[in-house]
Formats: C-alpha cells, structure tokens, sequence
C-alpha cells in the first residue's frame, strides 16, 4: 500500500484497499485510522465497479478492543463516484456517506461471543481473519453496498418494449388459454 502505517503512534493513514492493522499493535486505548484512496486505488475501484469517474473514497474509523480478542471498527465511510445509468449510459453522479459499526471476533470464540451478546448483535459479527482488521476492504465493501445496483440519469425511461406491464399477472395465466372451449 501507499499504505502509510504508523503502527507505534494512535494514528494510521491508509490508502489502499488492501490495506491490514494487526491487532497486536492496537493500542489499549484503541486506533484512529484516516483512509484516502489513493488516485491508483480510485481507478482500480472504477474499473473493477464499471463506474464512469471514481473521485474520492475516504474513511474516518476507529478500532477498539472488544471482548476476547476481538474488535470494534466504527466511524463513516465517504466516497464521490461516478456512475453508469442503465437507461441511457449517462454518468450519474453517486455519493456515498454512511456510517459504520461491525464486531469482529476471532473464530474460535465467534459460538462463545454469539451467546454472549444480545441477539441482535449476534446476527452482526464477523470472523476477524488471521488476526488482521482488514481496513481497506471495509471501506471498499461500504461503498459497494450502498451504491445504487440500477442507476438512473434524471428523467431516464424505460422504453415501453422493456417495460413489463404483465407484472401482475400471474405465470401460470398462459395455461389459462389452453383449456378446452376457449
């Protein structure tokens, strides 16, 4: 990475979607991590999303000890992109702005964690993998998620040949016309 990781101080600036913090060296009083994408990062994200422009992706986390050996990554994800619209093929402006809170635990303790936490919780937790909170792919997979699957420019419309009027209808109305007498 332009991974700039300043593991001895409470700061980390990252910039890469592959970016890694080990556990070990999260402080006790937890670890600010500042993520920019870096103009490499941003056009692999284009090209990997299909997006028309990817201009920003940054992240404001903090990584906190949780529990037996696991983690609590909180904060908010921003990101300026560029979609395509699926109508026209037009860039449609994306921002992304949301916040972020998973619970990460080591495997061997996730059936242990589970039944220690509200069940609400429990749907939340994740695997920490080999010991690493995987930054970069948590910013990564933030904005992926909160991207509009099927964008649209302002004003797009279907052609009425794609439009599908028989929504309603139900499947199995085509046998309806193969009864006898009709």
């Amino acid at each position: 990475m332009t991974k700039t990781q300043e593991h001895a101080g409470r700061h980390e600036r990252i910039s890469a979607f592959d970016a890694v913090v080990p556990v070990s060296v999260i402080p006790r009083a937890g670890l600010q991590v500042t993520f920019t994408a870096s103009a490499q990062e941003l056009d692999r994200l284009k090209d990997d999303l299909g997006l028309a422009r990817a201009d920003a992706v940054s992240a404001e986390l903090e990584i906190r000890h949780w529990r037996k050996g696991g983690v609590v990554v909180s904060g908010r994800v921003q990101a300026e992109l560029s979609q395509v619209c699926v109508v026209t093929l037009e860039p449609v402006q994306a921002r992304v702005d949301e916040d972020v809170l998973l619970r990460f635990v080591p495997e061997e303790t996730l059936e242990e964690a589970s039944a220690s936490v509200a069940e609400s919780e429990a749907e939340d937790l994740e695997v920490l993998p080999d010991g690493v909170v995987q930054v970069g792919a948590i910013v990564r997979d933030t904005v992926v998620l909160a991207l509009d699957p099927y964008p649209r420019a302002p004003g797009a419309e279907l052609p009425d040949a794609a439009r599908d009027d028989d929504a309603t209808a139900s499947p199995f109305s085509v046998l309806e016309k193969l009864k006898p007498g009709r």
